[in-house]
């Protein structure tokens, strides 16, 4: 757009000094013939001076022309350095934020996995209940169930021994006596399988043979009924059974 302006003055230039080459030509062409030489020769002077201060004019709009052109491109080159300068702070400036914001989100990250890793740390150990105080519970368990047994109250018996045996699974007088609260509750079955549970664990247990023969007998299975007998009567020849 520069160079375009700067042909178009240019242009302007030339068509002036022709204009005044031209006009000071027709004046001279329209003079009278009649002149003497001596006026002639002053007149062609004035013309040469005339030419002269056109040339001038015109050489100096055309400085004029490169000077402003000169400005122009300047102030173009001037406006691409501070154009680039920004482009390559605000890029910086970009790099620098996304650094930021990696650093925070790692910070974050790091501080997040800490917390939890105390929290871990911090977390109490539930301890398991001492010893001693696991038998007191499991005696006074029984005791209150066999009372309630004693009492016909199998419900709340049962619910006794079944804690006894959260507490130890392997308790086989728990296991006896569920089967005797089962039993009194009319769940044959059940108690069937306590008693198989019970001498599972300890073939020993006479109160189980015992139990287990009472109620074959109720279910008139004489037979196993008897060798359950006889296995509680070989185990203590002095049992009474009833």
């Amino acid at each position: 757009m520069t160079a375009c302006r700067y042909r178009g003055i240019q242009s302007c230039a030339g068509l002036l000094a022709c204009a005044i080459v031209a006009l000071f030509s027709a004046t001279t062409a329209t003079a009278s013939t009649n002149a003497v030489e001596s006026v002639v020769t002053p007149g062609r002077n004035d013309k040469s001076g005339m030419a002269s201060f056109a040339l001038q004019m015109v050489g100096q709009i055309q400085s004029q022309q490169q000077a402003t052109l000169r400005a122009v491109l300047d102030s173009q080159q001037q406006n691409a350095e501070t154009i680039r300068f920004l482009v390559t702070r605000l890029k910086i400036a970009i790099a620098i934020g996304i650094l930021l914001g990696a650093g925070m989100l790692g910070m974050l990250l790091y501080v997040r996995a800490a917390l939890r890793s105390i929290q871990h740390r911090v977390r109490p150990i539930p301890t398991p209940p001492s010893t001693s105080g696991v038998t007191q519970r499991l005696a006074s368990l029984l005791d209150t169930g066999e009372h309630l047994l004693d009492s016909k109250q199998p419900g709340g018996a049962l619910v006794c021994f079944e804690e006894v045996l959260a507490l130890d699974p392997h308790h086989t007088r728990a296991h006896v006596k569920k089967a005797a609260a089962l039993e009194q509750l009319g769940r044959l079955d059940e108690a069937l399988a306590c008693y198989d549970h019970a001498l599972a664990l300890d073939e020993s247990l006479t109160d189980a043979y015992v139990g287990k023969g009472a109620i074959y007998n109720r279910l008139e299975r004489y037979r196993e009924a008897l060798e359950c007998y006889e296995h509680a009567a070989h185990l203590q020849p002095t049992i009474n059974i009833s």
